[in-house]
Formats: structure tokens, C-alpha cells, sequence
């Protein structure tokens, strides 16, 4: 019988580097049996890292300090000895064995399994509503079904510490309570401490009773969900702190509809991405789009461009209103050219010959100095912030009327954010109308017109950038309110 300490876990000033970034910093947490621990914090705060250093899964980066499970330093143990130490983890995408059914992704949890396991095997199945489909491929099922599937094989074998990368993002709200009530169940009966990383947060802060939030790979408050949320520190983690207060703001005014939603929804394999939309997009403005990864901003960016359809809803544009997106990550070609992109962005537009090249000399021209003197460097050598305004002159080759940009400022220093911004604030004055998807609240509200906040696919409130009331409830919406998270 394992006694309590055996089952603890206790991380102590823990470090990670990769090269010259320091992705987790003097990280010290404990997770005790039977409780359960959310880790949240932005992009970049450093949560997969900390799920991978106690899986082992952290690849080539130097770890320092101590994880102890019990008696044994984890950071010392292969993948395989942590399994047999009762650790067990799911993943972000649901990575399941897609040559295996459903019945076999489980029963492939022990080398040797009589009718003993495969028995319990399908009653795990049927607890997490998988019982039908178990002889099924998990290629053939949905999005929300395979989740449930790396969540059942998970805890096929009782784990004593469950390690859960972002297990509600991309399910519905039924596939959430089920998830929950799973989570619930295995804690009651098994004493199973959990780890949960997500960016759900009304569901993530239900199921947990402490919570550590992290930025920049540092923890920087730990209490109760309630204490977390309304920590200042965490707040600003999460809505961004202003750094252009003494920005000027230019006063715009808006002219007809470009994109017009009505009643938007759209799924991906069944799974609930966003529903319910109704957003105008006005010419001349800068509209942005607020919230936490997973809200639901990207799906929304690409049915305003169009490269999606929605499954339910009307989408209604100015048909000569030429759009074009720039996605998360820049989606740069990095071993051609800073020129070479240009010429991609331009064939995709559908110019040719002479009027490409002359589009593509009029673009290099928006470029800054340090960029368009080096047109025939790798854009993979570029910096950060060079990358990305490579990527956005990229988009203007089209000469869009409407250009949606996906967090043109993640991962960027202050200065180089200040720089794209007031790049972008250019393009409005020249009559390019812009939609940005933020997740700083108080970067959209610093930058744009007019901001509307999304939550679990929804939006909550849209109002102006400049009205100190909407100010507060879009704060208000960005979280949901502490009494959902009961």
C-alpha cells in the first residue's frame, strides 16, 4: 500500500531551456492525492512545457531543479518508468493510435491483458460515452469523441497522478460536463491527484480547488480559482498591460458594412467552434476581436475572409471588397526570400508578369528599412518582428480592402510591438479596414474602434474602444463572471 508521500508531487525551482530562452523559471508547485490543480496563464506562459517535464517528454531542452513523485526525481525517470509510477497524460490534439479501434487504443495499455482487462476496458469506454463506438477507428470518429477517447485510455489503469493538456478545448457544452464529471468520479474513487492546464475557464476552475497561474514561464499566483482570477497580476497577464498610453488616438469614422454575420455557426467534426454570430465589420475601422485562446477567434477571422463557410447563418459582403488574412505563426515560406514571399503572396492574388512585379515594388516600399534592404534574405532569418511585417506586406500585395490579422503582435518585444501597430494604424489611414484577433484585452481596446469580446465561441459584448462603461463589462465578459465558475 502506497502511502501519501508516495503519491505527492513536489516540484522545486525547476527550469527549462531551450538555447537561449528560458521557457519555465523557478517553478515550485505540489499536487497532494485527491486534489485538483489548474495551471493557466497565456500564450507563451510556459503550461505544456510544465506538463512535459513531469511526462518526460520535454525533448531537447536543459531542465534544472527537482521533481519528486514521492521518493523518486522524476526528471532522472525515462517516459516508461513514470507510467509504471502511475503517471498518465493526455494531449492537446488527442493523440490516439488511429490504426487501433477504440476497444484496442486501451487494452495496447498492457503489454499481456486477459478478459479481466478487456472487461474493464469497456466499462471505461461506456463511463466516458464510448461504449457504441468501441470497435470503431478513431479516424472515423469526431473531434470531441477522440478527446474523450485519449482522456479514456488516460485512466485505464487507475493512474495515480493525471496530467491533462487543455481537455475541454474543442468540446461542446455536454461533452464538458461529461468530461468534468469524469474528472470528478476518478478523484472520488481512486484518490488521483490531477494537473489541468486550459483555457476554458469556467469549466477548468469548476473541477479544481486551487489554481496556479503562470506568465513568461514564471508562476506568479497560486489560491483558489476565485483568488487567481481576480488577481490584478493575473488580469493583466491575461488582458494585457497598456504600453502606448500616451498614443494619440485617431479619431475615425466608420462608413457602410463590409461583412455583415447573422447568426454564424460553425463545427469542426461536430464539435462547436463558434455559434450565434452577429458582427458587423465597417469600413475605415479597426475592429478588434478579444479572447482567450480557444475562444474562438481564429474560426471567426476565416469566415470573415471567407476561406470558410459556415454551417448555419448568413455571411453578407461588399462584393467588390477584395479580404485577405494573415494567420497565427505568420505561415512564411522561411527558406525563400523576403522577395520571394512577396511574389507568392502575389500569384495567389492572381497577378502576373508585369503588373506582379510592379505590385510587388510598390509593397517593398511599406516595408521598413531594416527588411526591404534585404530583399533576398531567407525569411527565416528574419527576427520576430521583421517576420511579421513581412508576413502583413505579404497580404497587401493583394491590395485588400479588408485585412484580418491573426495576434500580429505574439511572441513580440514592446518595441517591436509598437512598431507593427502603428504600421497597421497606417494602413486604416490609407483606407484599408482592419480586423485584428487579440487575446490582450487591453492592447485591442488601445489600438482599435471598436472591440468585440468572445468566450466559448460566443460573443459576449461589442462596444467602443473609448466608452469607460463597455470598458468594464468586456473585462467582465473576457473571464465570465465568478459565479459560473460554481
Amino acid at each position: 500500500m502506497s502511502s501519501e508521500a508516495d503519491s505527492r508531487l513536489i516540484v522545486q525551482s525547476v527550469g527549462v531551456q531551450f538555447g537561449g530562452l528560458d521557457a519555465l523559471r523557478e517553478v515550485d508547485l505540489t499536487v497532494s492525492p485527491g486534489e485538483v490543480v489548474a495551471v493557466i496563464g497565456p500564450n507563451g506562459a510556459g503550461k505544456t512545457t510544465m506538463l512535459n517535464v513531469l511526462s518526460g517528454l520535454i525533448g531537447g531542452g536543459r531542465i534544472t531543479g527537482r521533481v519528486m513523485w514521492g521518493s523518486t526525481d522524476l526528471i532522472r525517470a525515462p517516459a516508461v518508468r513514470r507510467r509504471r509510477l502511475g503517471i498518465s497524460r493526455t494531449f492537446q490534439h488527442a493523440e490516439v493510435f488511429s490504426e487501433l479501434t477504440v476497444l484496442e487504443n486501451l487494452l495496447a495499455t498492457r503489454r499481456f491483458g486477459g478478459r479481466a482487462h478487456r472487461e474493464r476496458s469497456l466499462r471505461i469506454l461506456e463511463s466516458v460515452g464510448l461504449g457504441e463506438v468501441a470497435h470503431e477507428m478513431p479516424d472515423d470518429l469526431p473531434f470531441g469523441l477522440r478527446k474523450r477517447l485519449d482522456l479514456a485510455r488516460a485512466i485505464s489503469e487507475s493512474p495515480k497522478l493525471l496530467l491533462l493538456d487543455e481537455p475541454f478545448g474543442g468540446l461542446d457544452a455536454a461533452e464538458r460536463e461529461l468530461t468534468i464529471t469524469t474528472l470528478r468520479r476518478i478523484r472520488d474513487e481512486y484518490g488521483t491527484a490531477i494537473l489541468i492546464i486550459d483555457h476554458v475557464l469556467g469549466d477548468l476552475m469548476s473541477v479544481a480547488e486551487r489554481a496556479i497561474a503562470f506568465d513568461f514561464g514564471i508562476p506568479i499566483m497560486s489560491g483558489t480559482p476565485e483568488q487567481v482570477l481576480s488577481d490584478p497580476r493575473v488580469q493583466e497577464a491575461y488582458l494585457g498591460l497598456v504600453t502606448t498610453a500616451e498614443r494619440q488616438r485617431t479619431s475615425r469614422q466608420a462608413g457602410a458594412p463590409l461583412v455583415t454575420l447573422t447568426g454564424v455557426r460553425y463545427d469542426y467534426q461536430g464539435v462547436e467552434a463558434i455559434r450565434d454570430i452577429d458582427l458587423e465589420v465597417r469600413r475605415g475601422e479597426i475592429l478588434a476581436i478579444a479572447g482567450a485562446n480557444g475562444a474562438g477567434k481564429s474560426t471567426l477571422g476565416k469566415v470573415l475572409q471567407g476561406s470558410i463557410r459556415p454551417g448555419r447563418g448568413s455571411v453578407v459582403t461588399d462584393r467588390a471588397a477584395r479580404r485577405a488574412h494573415v494567420p497565427e505563426g505568420r505561415a512564411l515560406f522561411t527558406t525563400l526570400s523576403v522577395r520571394e514571399n512577396l511574389e507568392v503572396g502575389g500569384y495567389g492574388a492572381g497577378l502576373r508578369g508585369r503588373e506582379l512585379r510592379a505590385q510587388v515594388e510598390r509593397t517593398i516600399e511599406w516595408l521598413p528599412p531594416r527588411v526591404k534592404t534585404r530583399l533576398d534574405t531567407r525569411a527565416g532569418s528574419l527576427s520576430g518582428g521583421e517576420q511579421q511585417m513581412l508576413a502583413i506586406a505579404r497580404s497587401l500585395v493583394a491590395e485588400p480592402d479588408l485585412l484580418i490579422l491573426d495576434e500580429p503582435a505574439l511572441g513580440l518585444a514592446p518595441a517591436l510591438v509598437e512598431e507593427v501597430y502603428s504600421r497597421i494604424e497606417a494602413l486604416v489611414a490609407q483606407g484599408t479596414t482592419i480586423v485584428l484577433l487579440e487575446q490582450l484585452l487591453e492592447r485591442a481596446f488601445d489600438v482599435s474602434d471598436r472591440v468585440a469580446v468572445i468566450r466559448d465561441g460566443v460573443i459576449r459584448a461589442t462596444g467602443s474602444a473609448e466608452d469607460p462603461a463597455f470598458r468594464e463589462l468586456a473585462k467582465q465578459e473576457y473571464f465570465g463572471s465568478i459565479d459560473e465558475l460554481g
